[in-house]
């Protein structure tokens, strides 16, 4: 269960912006991911989800959009997400790998599916290895490196 936005907001700045407060508040899902997205842009992913069998996220940051395909997914979908998750030392970069997993990987137990695959690598080296055909790709950033 997250932490109410009252509360959260009465937090000093540093603890708020401390990156390992902040994986950990992610990991056990005190806080939810940060979304770039709208809510009709999310509500555009998970329609364009909704009956695909094999579909590919590239670029995966907090797992905000990986949320949003778990949930359109069918159950018995594959889910193939990708990114590098280089490490960081700012705060607002992106989530720390275990994180991340953790925080999707909750989501996708609970509702019995996707399958998840994770591709922990830059997208080009990804690509170049792939030859599976896949329903739906969202590539989510820049992921040229």
């Amino acid at each position: 269960m997250a932490l109410p936005d009252g509360l959260r907001s009465k937090a000093p700045a540093r603890l708020r912006r401390h990156r390992g407060l902040r994986q950990l508040a992610l990991r056990t899902g005190l806080v939810a991911p940060r979304t770039t997205h709208s809510p009709a842009e999310s509500g555009l992913l998970h329609r364009l989800a909704a009956g695909r069998r094999r579909a590919v996220g590239i670029g995966v940051h907090e797992g905000a959009a990986a949320l949003v395909l778990v949930a359109g997914l069918p159950q018995g979908a594959d889910l193939h997400l990708v990114d590098r998750f280089a490490e960081s030392t700012q705060w607002w970069e992106p989530a720390d790998e275990h994180a991340v997993k953790a925080v999707v990987g909750r989501a996708a137990r609970r509702r019995g599916g996707p399958r998840l695959h994770w591709h922990v690598a830059p997208s080009p080296d990804v690509a170049s290895g792939w030859s599976i055909p896949v329903d739906l790709v969202f590539i989510d950033g820049d992921h040229l490196a």
